[in-house]
């Protein structure tokens, strides 16, 4: 393989500086508009079977409050996750709510929302959530599929508005 030469490395600095000069009212404003966009907004990104969509578009100005929204947020424990992985799950409790655990059923208000396994899928042992009622700044999180690491269990627990990075709308 051949490798350019310092000569050949100068021609092409040169060249690139003057088409960046060339074209600078191109790149500017690209730049500014990116640079705009990531202080703003992050694109999410599923990657386990935990909710039947794979893309998120996560508005990071935007704080969710009601049941039926999605809420993107950091997981800050390590035993199944890098911390700070982002995880996007569907509120289904709020402030208020009252957590009742039956086994290994978990309900709010009286009404069944999972069913909590006791291992994971890898062998680790499992708790459910205690139950009680949900303090303000907390919402109950959970996804669709059985396997979804959420509020039914006591690892992930209650996700604080600390944890919230922003409200998440599904792409696909």
């Amino acid at each position: 393989m051949l490798l350019p030469t310092r000569a050949g490395w100068a021609f092409a600095f040169k060249g690139c500086a003057r088409h960046l000069r060339k074209f600078w009212f191109v790149y500017v404003p690209c730049a500014a508009l990116f640079a705009w966009g990531q202080a703003h907004y992050r694109v999410g990104v599923n990657v386990t079977k935990s909710l039947p969509y794979r893309l998120f578009f996560v508005s990071l100005d935007e704080r969710p409050s009601k049941v039926g929204e999605y809420v993107s947020f950091e997981w800050r424990r390590d035993q199944f996750y890098q911390p700070d992985f982002l995880f996007t799950k569907k509120i289904v409790g709020v402030a208020g709510q009252k957590i009742t655990v039956e086994g290994q059923d978990v309900y709010l208000d009286g009404q069944l929302v999972a069913h909590a396994k006791t291992v994971s899928s890898h062998g680790v042992p499992l708790q459910t959530i205690e139950p009680g009622v949900i303090p303000p700044g907390q919402f109950f999180v959970l996804a669709t599929h059985p396997d979804s690491l959420d509020s039914r269990y006591k690892v992930t627990g209650l996700v604080g508005e600390d944890r919230i990075v922003g409200k998440a709308y599904v792409l696909f």
